[in-house]
């Protein structure tokens, strides 16, 4: 009995194992890098990001004097082409004060880059000088085009914040379908997963059908697999005890 708990705890262990390479190699790609192709459109291993249906091109902005969350401050922003708007002139975003009305650029077009942020995920990067603007784009296939104001965050830090939710930040083929072509991170991790079914399946029924093993033996490399996280075992438990309580380790 001690014998089929351990085998199905080293298998369980295994799996555990496999999953978190499997959610870490997502992680890894869901922060692809999106390669600029224009101001507003960039390309990833998913398809195209194209936000020009969302533009307007009279030198107006498609998104205008949107109020931040305190009221102080409107914002306007205009992906692709450059808008003036007061003495905004040729600029990405404005920003204007409710009690002056005073007018301040906030992102020039020519500068947009394409970033990813480890919290807030793909966003197109403009700046002005000392100013930075951040427009996060949000896939949501049943918005044609929301913009979200968080506005300046910290306050005096001339870092502004946008958030677009857009069908239009959502990857497409070249042929304009939704879905763009399965990622290499995807790819990486079905065969990954796939590879660690065959390994534990095959393995089983090699052992009991091939070397007519039983009980423990039946795992596939029994006795690595065995040391192996009986060596995370002990790790975990020095880690977690602060090195206390254990006779080995305290030797050393």
């Amino acid at each position: 009995m001690q014998f089929k708990r351990t085998v199905y705890l080293n298998m369980y262990n295994l799996l555990v194992l496999s999953l978190l390479c499997s959610t870490i190699l997502s992680v890894c790609n869901s922060t692809e890098l999106c390669h600029k192709v224009s101001s507003c459109s960039c390309r990833n291993s998913e398809g195209l990001i194209d936000l020009s249906p969302l533009a307007k091109t009279d030198n107006t902005p498609a998104f205008s004097d949107l109020l931040d969350s305190p009221g102080y401050y409107k914002y306007s922003w205009n992906p692709c082409h450059p808008f003036t708007e007061g003495t905004c002139i040729g600029v990405a975003g404005c920003q204007q004060d409710t009690d002056s009305g005073d007018f301040t650029s906030i992102g020039k077009q020519d500068s947009a880059l394409f970033i990813n942020d480890v919290t807030d995920g793909l966003q197109i990067q403009y700046t002005d000088g000392a100013k930075t603007l951040f427009v996060t784009l949000n896939c949501n296939k049943t918005e044609t085009g929301k913009l979200d104001v968080k506005g300046e965050n910290p306050p005096r830090s001339k870092q502004y914040y946008l958030t677009l939710h857009s069908k239009y930040a959502c990857p497409a083929t070249e042929g304009g379908g939704e879905n763009g072509p399965v990622s290499i991170g995807t790819i990486v991790v079905i065969a990954i997963s796939g590879c660690v079914i065959i390994y534990i399946v095959g393995g089983v029924i090699f052992q009991k059908f091939v070397r007519k093993a039983s009980g423990a033996e039946l795992l596939p490399n029994y006795n690595f697999w065995y040391s192996v996280f009986g060596t995370i075992h002990t790790g975990f438990l020095f880690v977690f005890r602060c090195g206390r309580g254990n006779r080995v380790y305290s030797e050393i």
